[in-house]
């Protein structure tokens, strides 16, 4: 193959000879061991070689349109992509909504102040019922007293 070019011939040739196409990858092979070469011109076919050419139909004999078949499998996967996206962004859409509502409450001072409002109540009834209790305790036991005809040191005056 006469070279044109500028600078230094390329090495390889890329032609076929004898059913090998002299390529780099080709003399890997050959240097590797993982392919032997015929004698020249003895049209025998090379121990380990590949004829079929990579991107020849052969490999793709079971499928009639392999491209077609791609790229419907990439529509179909894009679509896919697509639904969890718009799931996922619903989802934090909502989670971002409650996240708001939870820092707006949080960060406010009113509702702050109406919420330790509320405990102090909360406080202040239970500690009514229970002196409330106390006290129906003291009577029912003075009442007690009373009823028996013990005299006994007066709780309460009466």
């Amino acid at each position: 193959m006469p070279y044109g070019g500028r600078g230094a011939p390329p090495k390889y040739c890329g032609q076929a000879v004898d059913g090998v196409r002299h390529t780099r990858l080709t003399a890997h092979r050959v240097a590797k061991g993982q392919l032997t070469l015929p004698a020249p011109g003895s049209g025998a076919t090379p121990v380990g070689a590949n004829t079929e050419h990579p991107w020849s139909e052969g490999k793709y004999r079971d499928q009639a349109r392999p491209v077609t078949a791609a790229r419907m499998m990439l529509e179909l996967l894009l679509a896919e992509v697509r639904d969890q996206v718009v799931s996922h962004e619903e989802r934090m859409s909502a989670l971002a909504g409650r996240i708001t509502g939870a820092v707006g409450t949080a960060a406010d001072l009113d509702a702050a102040a109406a919420g330790e409002a509320a405990e102090r109540a909360t406080a202040a009834e239970a500690a009514a019922g229970e002196a409330l209790t106390e006290l129906e305790a003291v009577e029912t036991g003075r009442d007690q007293m009373r009823g028996s005809g013990t005299s006994g040191p007066a709780l309460l005056p009466s």
